[in-house]
């Protein structure tokens, strides 16, 4: 299979948002309750505006996605040292789920935060079993669970001081 990682473009949009709306679809089959849908496409463009969205590709097909901001102010932990990366609406189209492909745009969003010395933060459903154990096979650690309007949230962070080693690839995982 051939991958590639880009950034997205507005003229994206619509296919970003069919594939959220898929595999949100496909996490309330299951009765995981990570998002609501639909999408909305004004949202979404508004971050790839602010080129903070990026997409890997199967050659014509967008099929998984994550975007990411800075946070000036972490609320997860409890000495704000510096900025973070918050690393958010990661997903990955679920014909291509299972294959370690998501591993791919995990270790991209990885990779940034290594080049801008920023730790990288994210956060689950707190009943995502599943999810939460891809996030520790991928290196991140565990926060805590925190609770968010009506459920629970698991908070994960990757540590990026000058020990912290970021596989190139799933590969090296």
């Amino acid at each position: 299979m051939n991958f590639s990682i880009s950034q997205a473009k507005p003229e994206d949009t619509p296919g970003l948002v069919g594939l959220l709306n898929a595999v949100t679809e496909r996490l309330h089959q299951r009765a995981i309750h990570q998002w609501n849908d639909p999408w909305k496409a004004d949202a979404i463009e508004a971050d790839i505006v602010r080129n903070s969205v990026f997409l890997l590709w199967e050659p014509e097909r967008i099929i998984g996605t994550y975007s990411f901001k800075t946070l000036e102010s972490n609320p997860w932990r409890s000495k704000n040292r510096s900025q973070s990366l918050y690393l958010y609406r990661i997903a990955l189209h679920p014909d291509y789920q299972g294959k370690a492909i998501g591993k791919k745009l995990v270790f991209h969003a990885l990779a940034m935060g290594r080049r801008q010395r920023m730790e990288v933060w994210l956060d689950c459903w707190a009943g995502n079993e599943k999810l939460k154990q891809f996030y520790r096979a991928a290196g991140f650690l565990h926060a805590g669970d925190f609770p968010e309007e009506d459920y629970r949230i698991s908070v994960f962070y990757f540590p990026l001081p000058s020990s912290a080693r970021v596989p190139a690839s799933p590969k090296d995982s």
